[in-house]
């Protein structure tokens, strides 16, 4: 197998310290990303994360709002505009590697209502970038409250469970999946679509940076959407789940995608957390019955959800993790 994380550039970043060659200074950049995590919960609901009106129609977005535009000010060299298939642009940020050679490129979806750098995504993606690895970041706005409804809604598996019947027919369930998605429109379908199509931007502008291979991470409810990327089959693609949180269709569907991708490998690193039963065991158990051999299960000691300060501690682990990859192929 070629090198999983192979980087061919032409002309190569050039680091010293913590500046880069656009004069990005990752140091300062962290800085205030720590101070905007520990401001995020007191900024006004009109602010940044806005909730649409109740009666607002489903409808699927990438965070386009104030907080984009003052990142785009503020870090015109970190930025990066990328162009949707429907001519629309999504804001990434970029962190060049602190180290050459590069070990790879990472693509890091933020969770639900958070920007590129909020949360744990700005300080996750420094840590990873003095670690050696390239970052985009990007954001995900939480969705309006009639696609929320629809993503939360049992799927035809659990009802069918719920109903009482012992033997479910697996085939049909992923016959009324496959419709589903195949509708056009159905909102949770275009909200997919949208998604896919802005993995597809993300990877192929790290790729066109000359990494050959990128790793995918998600940060709760982006992790629902992780396995939507449209690739090779002959790619290995290396996924991390981050304290993820799946809706009841995804989850159920879980097994039979993850069995049906071909050289997908996932870590999911769960929070250790005393308030909530977690589903993790559940999830590593079915995949190992089903003979899914790409599984690994890590716990991590940190906030739930993850903030500025496990940024840190959680790059150790998903660095650790994607090291052996490289090095065994």
């Amino acid at each position: 197998m070629d090198d999983f994380f192979a980087v061919k550039r032409s002309s190569p970043v050039v680091c010293s310290g913590t500046e880069t060659g656009a004069g990005f200074n990752l140091r300062l950049f962290t800085r205030v990303l720590c101070v905007l995590a520990l401001l995020a919960p007191v900024l006004p609901g009109a602010g940044l994360f806005a909730l649409a009106d109740e009666n607002e129609p489903a409808r699927a977005t990438v965070y386009t709002g104030t907080g984009q535009q003052a990142l785009a000010k503020a870090y015109p060299d970190a930025v990066r505009w990328l162009t949707l298939n429907d001519d629309r642009r999504v804001l990434g940020v970029f962190f060049p590697t602190l180290k050459e050679p590069a070990k790879g490129a990472v693509l890091l979806l933020n969770d639900a209502g958070e920007t590129a750098v909020s949360g744990v995504n700005g300080t996750l993606a420094a840590s990873l970038a003095r670690r050696g690895w390239a970052v985009l970041t990007l954001g995900l706005e939480r969705p309006g409250p009639g696609l929320q409804r629809l993503l939360e809604r049992p799927s035809s598996a659990s009802s069918t469970e719920d109903e009482g019947d012992s033997a479910p027919n697996d085939t049909s369930v992923m016959i009324d999946v496959a419709a589903t998605e195949s509708d056009e429109d159905d909102p949770v379908s275009r909200y997919k679509s949208h998604l896919r199509d802005v993995l597809g931007a993300g990877v192929g502008e790290l790729k066109g940076m000359g990494y050959e291979r990128v790793a995918v991470v998600g940060v709760g409810t982006a992790c629902n959407y992780l396995l939507e990327l449209d690739r090779n089959g002959s790619e290995s693609v290396a996924v991390v789940w981050i304290d993820p949180a799946f809706y009841p269709a995804e989850s159920d569907a879980l097994v039979d995608r993850l069995m049906a991708a071909e050289g997908v490998r996932v870590l999911e690193l769960e929070i250790l957390t005393s308030d909530a039963a977690s589903a993790g065991p559940g999830r590593q158990a079915d995949l190992a019955q089903a003979g899914f051999s790409g599984y690994e299960r890590q716990r991590v000691a940190a906030s739930h959800p993850p903030q500025g300060l496990d940024g840190e501690t959680i790059a150790s682990r998903i660095s650790a993790w994607l090291n052996p990859v490289s090095d065994a192929d």
